[in-house]
């Protein structure tokens, strides 16, 4: 299944979508540095928003954070790219910020080619941080909006329930 954004590319080379962006014809969203074009008018999926960022997807490196929860969630994406690292050889970018640590395998999935922490990881990394932009909207997107379903899902991750998660934000079932 090919999503309008992806026909968009496509159908149109770099210079013919940069020309079509310079006319108004279609916009530019995502993390600085990894923006992509989208129709006018046209909802990223959480497909399109993490195929925006899988050249930062090499081994040992998984999106998490705000910039996992925008993935999933959508809304106006983070300043920067979140990136968990298993080690510390990076090359500096004003755009990402690394964060050095371990991301359990249960706790991660990849959508699009992108390596990221699924939806309940992303959610309890976000509230261990206490505000987050993107906290209450990852909330909505899961359909957790009353207190007690957030804490329930928080406290019981299970990769089953990652899987299920992950095809429903995706629109895979």
């Amino acid at each position: 299944m090919c999503s309008e954004i992806e026909r968009l590319y496509q159908n149109f080379s770099s210079s013919e979508l940069w020309a079509m962006y310079l006319a108004g014809e279609v916009g530019r969203i995502g993390v600085p540095t990894f923006e992509f074009f989208v129709p006018v008018g046209t909802v990223s999926t959480a497909c399109d928003r993490a195929r925006s960022l899988r050249s930062l997807c090499s081994p040992g490196r998984t999106i998490s954070g705000d910039t996992a929860a925008w993935i999933w969630a959508g809304g106006t994406a983070p300043s920067v790219a979140e990136v968990t690292l298993r080690s510390w050889r990076v090359s500096p970018n004003p755009h990402i910020r690394f964060a050095r640590g371990q991301v359990a395998d249960h706790d991660v999935t990849t959508l699009a080619g992108c390596v990221l922490t699924a939806p309940l990881p992303t959610l309890r990394q976000l509230q261990r941080r206490g505000r987050s932009p993107m906290l209450a909207r990852l909330q909505r997107t899961l359909g957790l909006l009353h207190a007690e379903r957030v804490v329930d899902a928080v406290d019981a991750p299970h990769r089953d329930e990652h899987a299920v998660e992950v095809r429903r934000i995706a629109h895979l079932e």
